[in-house]
């Protein structure tokens, strides 16, 4: 009898595994994520004073904004870094001397649009309370396809700032 019970089980179980399968798969087709844009970030020249390489395996947030922003310390201000965390941005780490960031719109959802941008990209502490460098874009970017590559010597050079955003960041 307990063989009997033990093989039953084994058949529901390989049963629900085979139909969770089917399941996700009909999930997926009917409600797919929309696909997202990412933008790669990497080093082309050495010799420019903004360096990927340089802050290799640190966490960076980059924000997509259309007015071109104002790095001046009375422009930089905690109000600003949230009006920028409510537009477009990412969070990830840099690997590979490289930022390969996903976009997302606010706080969850992928986004999908398309666009000419301003880019920065901004380094807080590992805690995410402190600005300690901003890099920007020296003019808009177009922000159409899938993936969109831009090297160091796209940005100025990196802008020093000790601004506490540990009140406003939405994670």
């Amino acid at each position: 009898m307990a063989a009997f019970i033990q093989g039953l089980c084994l058949a529901v179980t390989i049963f629900f595994l085979g139909s969770c399968t089917e399941m996700a798969e009909v999930f997926e087709e009917q409600f797919s994520q929309p696909p997202h844009k990412t933008i790669r970030i990497s080093d082309r020249s050495e010799m420019w004073p903004a360096q990927i390489s340089d802050i290799n395996g640190q966490d960076v947030i980059l924000a997509l904004t259309v007015s071109p922003p104002n790095l001046s310390p009375d422009q930089f201000t905690l109000k600003y870094v949230e009006s920028l965390m409510k537009s477009i941005f990412a969070l990830g780490p840099v690997k590979g001397n490289a930022i390969n960031l996903k976009l997302y719109y606010g706080t969850a959802n992928y986004w999908t649009g398309s666009g000419d941008y301003y880019i920065l990209f901004i380094l807080p502490d590992k805690a995410l309370n402190t600005i300690t460098w901003v890099y920007l874009a020296k003019e808009k970017h177009l922000v159409y396809e899938a993936a969109t590559q831009l090297y160091n010597t796209d940005f100025l050079p990196p802008y020093k700032l000790n601004l506490d955003i540990s009140g406003v960041m939405p994670f």
